[in-house]
């Protein structure tokens, strides 16, 4: 990672949102290998950078790493982080997809599927609804 793309990293953790940085961090992040940018997004995740998700959806295209990267920011994001990392979860990886996920983390994480289960009824599209059922049991 270049010095730019280091000072643009810490840059979006210590300021708000600015849609400028953000671009910029997009462009480098699509220019590193997906490995790489994986590290760099889940650095981004643990630090509490309130871009971190949204840049993700941008970057990632892989259903390997999306799902990396919703399984490490899944068990630590707060109960508004919640729902920007269940709609991550849905656009790359799709309803089925997240369920499983969910499922896997429910036994370890009992409080953060409450969280979710709060928002996914507003996020899910009607024909997903039973899915949303499997999960409450």
């Amino acid at each position: 990672m270049d010095k730019k793309l280091a000072q643009l990293v810490e840059d979006t953790v210590n300021f708000s949102r600015d849609s400028v940085r953000e671009k910029q961090l997009v462009a480098g992040l699509k220019k590193l290998d997906h490995i790489e940018s994986v590290g760099v997004l889940k650095d981004l995740v643990a630090r509490r950078s309130p871009c971190a998700i949204s840049v993700a959806t941008r970057v990632l295209n892989d259903h390997d790493s999306a799902f990396q990267l919703f399984s490490f920011a899944f068990p630590i994001a707060d109960a508004q982080g919640i729902k920007a990392v269940l709609e991550f979860g849905l656009t790359k990886l799709g309803a089925r997809n997240l369920f499983r996920a969910l499922a896997d983390v429910k036994p370890a994480h009992p409080q953060q599927i409450e969280k979710a289960l709060y928002f996914l009824p507003n996020l899910l599209r009607a024909e997903d609804a039973d899915l949303l059922d499997e999960l409450k049991e």
